[in-house]
């Protein structure tokens, strides 16, 4: 019986004497504890979810390890791994995520998302989401939450970049003069740095023959191609005074972006995490730099001289123009304005400068398809040096560029193929709602059976958030075999055309080669699910017609103009990706030889 006594009351002993001299062990063990019994109800949840009805379903949940903040980190710091991970595992067209004591619902089939985004419009809105991204991420205030994002979405999706006609058009004409303008010049091959141009000085430029016509540098390719971009189609957009008022906007944008996603996620910049403070600094300069904008252009509008460093506000675009007029209109202050126009710029920059490095870099990687790319664009991308006898100077004259976009759309279908395989593989934009309404979605038989299950009617409450990330049908083996290999051929299929039918366009190479007669000819093929979510419009691939025609544009010039071979003449190795916000970035970047092809 004294055993029995003395047995408890040793253990209680010792068990305070544990908790007072190891608190943080014990802190450490119960935080453990908490995450594996956190999981293991998770994950019972997960498999015993309830049944609505005899035909509906709750999403099924994704088990976590984190009480309340669930998969929050997880969605932010390695959104990619994540989602693909859940789809893999899950054998249904929807999921859920816990995020912050709310569930996020994941659809991936492409018939869901039709019925989400085209029939269930009222039940949904963007607000929410759109509100908490410009506020954590563009540092809007919370008086911006009274826009009317809809009216404005009408001109342009400004965190998506696509812009509506006419300013499309328009914008789209004048970025095709700036690159006709800007390409001979792109690489001056000046060892010092005062004389090279901005995008040069940030791309590691070091000449490696600079006599004659055979002139030959070393480049960091990434760097060089988003930063020649990004100052072509800033000047197109802001206008010509921004870039040279603003100079150091294109590397703060990447800077920003570095960090993007733990940004959106509300990391604070005191967090030791890499390179945060360094991307919140580059935020806080560039909202400084559209503050400046902003306030020039409101001087200008009222008739007076903004001063020196804008003495040219009437070469700012037409579509920014209107975008400052109506935030002007909805009564937002000039910082409220930075931050609007802050979310269009990074957009513009992250979405069409790495794209026209990931589709350069493939084509270039092939060489089989770079010279029928070649062949294909010749007539209507041409890089030429003006003779002597045509200027009447003896001094040789610069090299021209010439583009003609609108065949580049209509008539290279290996190029857009190329454009379009790009895009499924590395663009990675998510579309997110909030649920105001219950509603149910039913998935189609042809999807169902695509992926070898029943149809599924799944049950979407009121206060959820529902997610469409475009990324995990572009990279599902049930819609794309080998989903992960770059094959433009996706994109194409060969028709027989006859004379007779043949447009007035084809008329003069029909002339040259009789025998193309009774070729066959390859036209551009989009998948139906492209096509599926609104009215025929290819959005799922959430691009617009100023982003492709200044990516077709861009992509061309490029292989017009300029000779580029890996540095180390091995062959070119594409690089890692890393998440980025609209589109997957290149862990590393690439050394690359260029020289012109123009003599």
């Amino acid at each position: 019986m004294e055993g029995m006594v003395i047995f408890p009351s040793l253990t209680a002993e010792s068990a305070r004497e544990f908790i007072s001299e190891s608190p943080f062990e014990l802190l450490i063990a119960s935080v453990i504890l908490l995450c594996i019994i956190t999981r293991i109800c998770s994950d019972v949840r997960s498999r015993y979810r309830n049944i609505q009805t005899s035909e509906s379903w709750r999403p099924k949940t994704i088990p976590y390890w984190i009480p309340y903040f669930g998969h929050a980190l997880s969605l932010g710091l390695r959104r990619r791994s994540l989602l693909e991970h859940a789809r893999d595992n899950t054998a249904e067209p929807a999921f859920s995520l816990y995020v912050c004591g709310k569930r996020h619902n994941i659809i991936t089939s492409p018939s869901l998302a039709k019925s989400l985004l085209v029939e269930k419009k009222s039940s949904i809105s963007p607000n929410s989401f759109v509100s908490h991204v410009m506020e954590h991420a563009f540092g809007a205030r919370r008086s911006s939450r009274k826009l009317n994002r809809a009216a404005f979405d009408a001109e342009c999706r400004s965190m998506e970049f696509q812009m509506q006609e006419p300013h499309a058009s328009d914008c789209s004409r004048a970025t095709i003069r700036e690159i006709e303008r800007n390409m001979p010049n792109m690489l001056s091959f000046c060892r010092s740095i005062v004389d090279q141009s901005f995008w040069e000085r940030m791309s590691r430029v070091s000449v490696v023959s600079g006599d004659g016509n055979n002139r030959v540098c070393e480049v960091n390719l990434y760097s060089l191609v988003r930063n020649f971009v990004a100052v072509t189609t800033v000047t197109t957009i802001m206008g010509g005074d921004f870039m040279e008022a603003l100079p150091n906007t294109p590397d703060d944008l990447w800077k920003f972006n570095g960090n993007f996603n733990a940004i959106v996620l509300g990391i604070q910049r005191f967090v030791p995490f890499p390179g945060l403070p360094t991307s919140y600094r580059s935020r806080r300069r560039l909202l400084q730099g559209m503050e400046a904008f902003h306030s020039a252009f409101e001087i200008a509008e009222n008739g007076h001289d903004p001063g020196f460093d804008w003495r040219e506000m009437d070469s700012v675009s037409e579509f920014m123009q209107s975008q400052c007029r109506a935030w002007k209109t909805a009564g937002l202050s000039v910082k409220s304005m930075a931050s609007e126009s802050l979310a269009i710029l990074w957009a513009m920059n992250t979405k069409v400068n790495t794209i026209v490095f990931w589709n350069l870099i493939h084509i270039l990687e092939d060489r089989q398809y770079y010279s029928r790319i070649m062949k294909e664009i010749s007539p209507y991308s041409r890089a030429s040096r003006p003779g002597a006898e045509g200027t009447g100077f003896r001094l040789p004259e610069p090299p021209r560029l010439s583009l003609d976009v609108d065949r580049l759309v209509d008539s290279c279908p290996l190029l857009k193929a190329a454009y379009y395989e790009t895009l499924r593989l590395h663009s990675c934009p998510i579309t997110y709602r909030k649920i105001i309404k219950d509603f149910q979605l039913i998935e189609s038989e042809a999807d169902a059976d695509i992926a070898g299950r029943k149809p599924q009617t799944y049950q979407f409450k009121e206060g959820e958030f529902i997610a469409v990330p475009y990324n995990l049908h572009n990279t599902d083996s049930h819609y794309f075999k080998n989903p992960d290999e770059f094959n433009s051929e996706r994109f194409l299929a060969e028709k027989s055309v006859d004379i007779n039918e043949s447009s007035e366009k084809d008329a003069e190479i029909t002339k040259q080669d009789p025998s193309s007669i009774t070729q066959p000819k390859i036209a551009l093929q989009i998948p139906e699910t492209w096509t599926a979510e609104s009215g025929n419009e290819n959005s799922i691939s959430m691009d617009g017609k100023f982003a492709e025609r200044t990516t077709l544009a861009f992509v061309a010039g490029l292989l017009t103009m300029w000779d580029i071979e890996p540095a180390k003449g091995m062959g070119w190795k594409i690089p890692k990706r890393r998440t980025g916000g609209l589109v997957y970035e290149p862990k590393t970047d690439i050394r690359a030889r260029i020289k012109s092809k123009v003599v």
